[in-house]
């Protein structure tokens, strides 16, 4: 007699996660194999009876139809900080195969997020899942930046500015040009070279002296105002009923420099001091002087046709004279 035969069908729910095989005409008693293969990114869930094994036996008895169902790999995504101090990351975890994950990198205070592991440079950042995946945000450090000046232009260069770490120690260094020596920084240290930590943005002025600088002018023993020993040329009003020429004394900065005064002969006039420092280095410092203009509006004596107005006083303002008849 004829084997009585029926078809067993093995298919999959969707043929993008995977296949199943094993479809064919079976004799009835006999044993037919089916299997589930998933595609890359996914794995055998079940069977549509239910049934878990990814290659199974069956005693065929009946035409029956299995579909073989997959699901998305899950893969995990791990993201890091490079320093948890600068900044903090998020978005990590469990994620299904052809999804995407968002993640984030959040820098703290004062620092900046610079990329991914990546090499992807923006702090949100979408990836695609296909397999287990690490990502490590790399943030900056808070900065400060040292701005350096010198003073007055020309008498030298500060060097070691720039933008550095914050809390780290950085070294400044003032170069004065020939004939200046270095002073002082602007806030009065005196170390050169100097060290400073960084705390916040800091702003140094170096200031240098000429050698052959003056340290103090005097006119007639009072100081000249506003001195300053890099500026040359001073001005000083005398009182208008002086008469006898100022005379200028000065200090050097240079204890061994040699001073040469040259004093003034006449109001207006000038005087001058040449610096001549140790080291040969020369300046003329210059004090003019001008007369301060009188308030005194009085009269000291009042003729009329050359003759003396009579009873004249300095404080009488209003006189009467009489002529002759015969003035014309």
């Amino acid at each position: 007699p004829a084997l009585e035969t029926v078809y067993i069908i093995a298919q999959s729910e969707d043929n993008n996660k995977g296949r199943a095989y094993g479809s064919a005409s079976y004799v009835v008693g006999k044993t037919a194999t089916i299997r589930a293969v998933p595609n890359i990114g996914y794995e055998f869930s079940r069977w549509s009876d239910g049934n878990t094994d990814t290659v199974r036996t069956l005693t065929v008895s009946v035409a029956k139809t299995y579909t073989a169902y997959f699901s998305p790999k899950q893969y995990q995504v791990t993201v890091l900080s490079s320093n948890t101090e600068h900044g903090t990351v998020s978005g990590g975890g469990s994620y299904a195969y052809h999804s995407s994950a968002t993640i984030k990198a959040t820098p703290a205070a004062g620092c900046t997020f610079l990329r991914w592991s990546d090499d992807s440079t923006e702090p949100i950042h979408n990836i695609y899942i296909s397999s287990d995946t690490t990502l490590t945000a790399f943030f900056a450090p808070p900065t400060c930046r040292i701005a350096l000046s010198a003073t007055p232009i020309g008498a030298g260069t500060a060097t070691g500015a720039g933008e550095y770490e914050k809390g780290s120690v950085m070294q400044i260094t003032a170069t004065p040009a020939q004939d200046y020596a270095f002073a002082c920084w602007s806030d009065g240290n005196t170390d050169n070279p100097r060290s400073v930590t960084l705390t916040s943005d800091t702003a140094f002025a170096a200031q240098f002296i000429h050698e052959a600088a003056l340290s103090a002018i005097t006119c007639d023993g009072v100081p000249v105002e506003n001195f300053d020993p890099a500026v040359l040329e001073y001005s000083v009003t005398l009182p208008a009923t002086q008469t006898q020429l100022p005379v200028i004394a000065a200090t050097a900065v240079d204890v061994q420099a040699r001073l040469v005064f040259i004093q003034a002969t006449t109001v207006p006039g000038q005087a001058s001091v040449v610096v001549i420092a140790k080291s040969g280095a020369l300046q003329t410092y210059t004090v003019k002087f001008v007369r301060a203009l009188s308030s005194d509006a009085t009269l000291q004596a009042l003729t009329y046709n050359g003759l003396s107005v009579p009873n004249f006083k300095t404080t009488r303002l209003v006189y009467e004279v009489s002529l002759p008849s015969a003035t014309t």
